[in-house]
C-alpha cells in the first residue's frame, strides 16, 4: 500500500488532484485502517472544498484512532468556519469582526455584502472605509515594508482569520506581531498555523486561510494547491484567486506561505 501512497502523493506534485485522490480511495478501501492515508484522503479532499466528505473523513479518523481527537477538534471547526466563510462571500450573511479598532472597520463590516454583489453606493463606502485604515510600516521576515494589505480589493485592510473556530475579519492596523512556521503539512495549503498578537497585548494562536475565497471551485489545481494566484478586474475592484498575495508597498508583494514573522511599528 505504501506503493498508492507514494502514487498519490506523485500525483499530487504532479498538480493531479483527482488522480490523487482516487489513488487514496483504492488504498482506504483496501486497508481502512491505514491512518497515514486516511489523513492524506482527509486533506484532498480538503484542498477541493468537499467540506462535507472532509469532516466525514475526519470523523472516520477519530473513530479509527483516538490520538488524532483534538486534530479532529481543530480541522472540523476550521471546516465549519470554511461553511461560515463561503455563506459570507456568496452574500448571504455579513463576515464577522475579530476585533474593532476604529469606526471604519464597522463601516468596512456594513458596506461588505452591498459591495460583493456590486451596488455601486456599497463599493464607494467600502472603499472610502479602507482608505481610513491606518498604513503602519514594519517587518515582513527580513524585509521592510510601508504597510500592509491584501491585493484583492474585498479585504483590502482587513487580513482573513479563524480563531477560537471562528472564521472572521482582522484589521491588519490591530495586528502588532504574526508568526509562522511556515508550511509544513499538506494542510496548511489551506489554512496555515500562526500566532497573533494583537496591540492590545491579547495573543491568540490562529488559522489563516491561505487560498483567497472561491479557489476550491477553480478548474486550475494550482491554484487549489496555492502554488500560484491570478487577479481578476471587476466593477467593485480586483478579486484573486489562489494563494494569498498581500502588499507591504509600491511592487512589494508578500506570499502567504512565506510568513515567518510580521512585525509591526510601535
Amino acid at each position: 500500500m505504501r506503493a498508492q501512497i507514494v502514487s498519490a502523493e506523485e500525483r499530487l506534485d504532479a498538480g493531479d488532484i483527482l488522480g490523487a485522490r482516487a489513488a487514496l480511495v483504492e488504498t482506504v478501501r483496501a486497508r481502512p485502517r491505514d491512518i497515514e492515508s486516511q489523513v492524506f484522503l482527509f486533506h484532498v479532499m480538503a484542498i477541493q472544498g468537499d467540506w462535507e466528505k472532509a469532516a466525514a473523513r475526519l470523523r472516520a479518523i477519530v473513530a479509527l484512532d483516538p490520538a488524532y481527537r483534538m486534530f479532529g477538534l481543530l480541522y472540523g471547526a476550521a471546516i465549519g468556519a470554511e461553511v461560515a466563510r463561503a455563506e459570507v462571500f456568496a452574500g448571504r450573511r455579513p463576515p464577522d469582526l475579530l476585533c474593532a479598532t476604529a469606526p471604519w472597520t464597522e463601516a468596512f463590516v456594513a458596506a461588505f455584502a452591498g459591495a460583493l454583489a456590486g451596488d455601486p453606493a456599497s463599493i464607494e463606502a467600502r472603499d472610502m472605509a479602507a482608505d481610513e485604515a491606518l498604513d503602519v510600516p514594519g517587518r515582513w521576515n527580513d524585509q521592510d515594508i510601508d504597510w500592509i494589505a491584501d491585493t484583492d480589493d474585498r479585504l483590502g485592510p482587513m487580513l482573513e482569520a479563524i480563531v477560537d473556530g471562528r472564521w472572521g475579519l482582522l484589521p491588519f492596523e490591530a495586528v502588532a506581531e504574526l508568526r509562522s512556521e511556515g508550511p509544513r503539512h499538506l494542510r496548511d495549503l489551506i489554512w496555515l498555523p500562526a500566532h497573533v498578537t494583537l496591540r492590545s497585548g491579547e495573543r491568540a494562536a490562529a488559522l489563516l486561510p491561505t487560498r483567497y475565497p472561491g479557489t476550491e471551485m477553480e478548474p486550475d489545481d494550482t491554484l487549489k494547491l496555492a502554488r500560484q494566484t491570478i487577479w481578476k478586474p471587476g466593477a467593485g475592484g480586483v478579486t484573486a484567486a489562489g494563494q494569498r498575495v498581500l502588499t507591504g508597498g509600491e511592487e512589494i508583494d508578500l506570499d502567504l506561505l512565506s510568513l515567518r514573522s510580521l512585525v509591526m511599528a510601535a
